[in-house]
């Protein structure tokens, strides 16, 4: 059995050539691998972002994502609405007996446009260069008759492709503020294969996600949040909530607690429901969500999925308090 995973797993791998991306529940906590045009699109000036995720513990092969961003805007506090935004992300993906890796490296460029004045609305336009560097270890692999392992693969190859998105936000009310954007990537569908002779191509990815903060009370919020996206084949549906707390003064507290439920839908079937809580803290935002595996992989992954923690460190700009610009809230 373990060698027909093996073979299954290298013949799926290579000549799918990784037709879907690596991906975050947390989705809304990692920006700038969701959407370029949400650069800078923060309540301070600095953003400082991490994100893992552990999938499938009762498998002993790994299956691990992380990823590090950094991204700061300029411009708001001069212009209120309007402003520039500068970001660098890196992920990484590890997945498998093969130990199939990806490396992600991503520089992100936006710049938004506020307009309105009884009700605030800005667009963005974002543009994202990236370099991926793919490998795999081929130690322990055992190939297929028709497979010719001298001539036909390659360890690892190396790519570059662009993207880019649209973002909306407006503050509708007092007591709901929220975004929805659209995003494009892999526009250029860079080659992408560990065939030496396969002519694969990585497949056009299309996202669609939005997101509120709708103030239910003084001390109550609700925080929800959606996803679509479809590449090539695949297609992956979010949505849930958090219900989050404002711990003390609800004026001027820095601090609140949040329980969230998601549910995830992969064509054509359910695949995980999604459990979490967050806490902000001042400036800080830390995240920790679980994927419960409601799919028919439950059997094998012995109904164990994901754990995902994340973290931001937001530094407010100097003039946060004094603008009277839109304000976008902590998402």
């Amino acid at each position: 059995m373990k060698k027909l995973i093996v073979i299954l797993g290298l013949c799926i791998s290579l000549s799918l050539s990784y037709s879907q991306d690596y991906h975050f529940s947390q989705f809304h906590s990692s920006p700038l691998t969701l959407n370029p045009a949400m650069t800078g699109f923060m309540l301070g000036k600095y953003r400082i972002g991490a994100n893992y995720r552990n999938q499938w513990g009762s498998i002993k092969s790994k299956y691990e994502t992380y990823s590090g961003a950094f991204d700061m805007n300029f411009m708001k506090c001069k212009w209120r609405r309007d402003y520039f935004g500068v970001g660098l992300v890196f992920a990484g993906d590890k997945a498998g007996d093969l130990a199939m890796k990806t490396t992600h490296m991503g520089l992100s460029f936006a710049y938004a446009k506020g307009f309105g004045s009884r009700v605030k609305h800005s667009i963005a336009v974002g543009f994202q260069g990236n370099f991926y560097l793919r490998g795999i270890n081929l130690t322990n692999a055992i190939y297929p008759d028709n497979i010719d392992e001298s001539a036909s693969i390659n360890n690892s190859f190396f790519m570059i492709d662009v993207g880019a998105g649209l973002l909306w936000h407006a503050q509708l009310a007092d007591r709901l503020n929220m975004y929805a954007g659209v995003s494009v990537l892999h526009i250029n569908q860079p080659y992408n294969s560990f065939f030496k002779d396969k002519n694969s191509k990585l497949p056009i990815k299309y996202v669609a996600s939005a997101g509120a903060l709708v103030e239910l009370g003084n001390k109550w919020n609700l925080i929800p949040s959606a996803l679509f996206a479809k590449q090539g084949q695949s297609m992956q549906g979010m949505v849930g909530t958090y219900v989050q707390f404002i711990i003390g003064d609800d004026l001027f507290s820095e601090t609140a607690v949040a329980l969230g439920a998601w549910g995830r839908f992969s064509r054509p079937v359910t695949d995980a429901f999604i459990v979490g809580a967050r806490a902000d803290i001042k400036n800080v935002l830390i995240g920790l969500t679980y994927d419960i595996n409601v799919s028919d992989l439950k059997n094998a992954s012995s109904g164990r999925g994901a754990f995902e923690a994340s973290a931001q460190y937001i530094i407010p700009a100097n003039c946060q308090k004094k603008s009277k610009g839109l304000i976008c809230p902590k998402f």
